[in-house]
């Protein structure tokens, strides 16, 4: 099981803890499988991540990086890693997560639209 950004979670995943919103209340009990309209009550919500029961980071990962260059994305991955020099714990998961979808997020917009 690992946590997704609401970005990554996709129709026919399945939860691996409940999701609340941003008040405590329980929008999806854990194992319910994902839907559309659940993706879009999310974001409604204002939930930024889901823990998820079946999701492939390495998957995940190639989708999201797919539509950009090589070259975008290292320079995209050169400037997070400048803008994270001074931080302690590179290793911390969340740290770790959070250059992936930064670097991820600079290379988009960096990236003509095709």
């Amino acid at each position: 099981m690992i946590s997704l950004n609401i970005e990554d979670i996709e129709p026919g995943m399945i939860l691996g803890a409940e999701v609340k919103d941003r008040t405590g209340r329980v929008l999806l009990s854990k194992g319910t499988v994902i839907s559309e309209k659940h993706v879009s009550i999310f974001k409604m919500w204002g939930v930024i991540d889901a823990v998820i029961e079946n999701a492939d980071k390495e998957k995940i990962d190639a989708k999201a990086t797919a539509a950009l260059e090589p070259a975008d994305l290292a320079a995209a991955q050169q400037k997070v890693d400048i803008l994270f020099r001074f931080v302690e714990q590179q290793e911390n998961p969340f740290i770790v997560e959070l250059k992936r979808l930064g670097g991820i997020r600079i290379a988009q917009k960096t990236t003509p639209l095709l």
